[in-house]
């Protein structure tokens, strides 16, 4: 039987040997560190806008904890709001 190596690929951010978890590289210290860091301000952050809402809201969010997304999601319940009150206000000004 004839040996045949390891394909190497390509898997997330690191390169991979396609037989399984045999040849994955370990994500350096570094790394790891600042991922966790960035991962604990992402919640830290999510709390504070969580805490800082209403009840109706908070209860939207409640499975959602990202930060990001719930900007996201918070920009686009109130941007057509923003937008009619702007409309509104030039209107009456007309």
């Amino acid at each position: 039987m004839k040996y045949m190596p390891p394909q190497i690929g390509v898997c997330g951010r690191h390169r991979c040997f396609s037989d399984g978890d045999a040849g994955r590289r370990q994500q350096p210290a570094a790394e790891r560190a600042a991922y966790r860091r960035e991962f604990d301000a992402n919640i830290e952050v999510s709390c504070l806008m969580l805490a800082s809402m209403e009840p109706e809201l908070q209860m939207q969010f409640k499975t959602n904890h990202e930060a990001h997304d719930m900007i996201v999601a918070l920009q686009d319940m109130f941007q057509t709001q923003a937008r009619t009150e702007r409309f509104n206000v030039s209107k009456a000004f007309v």
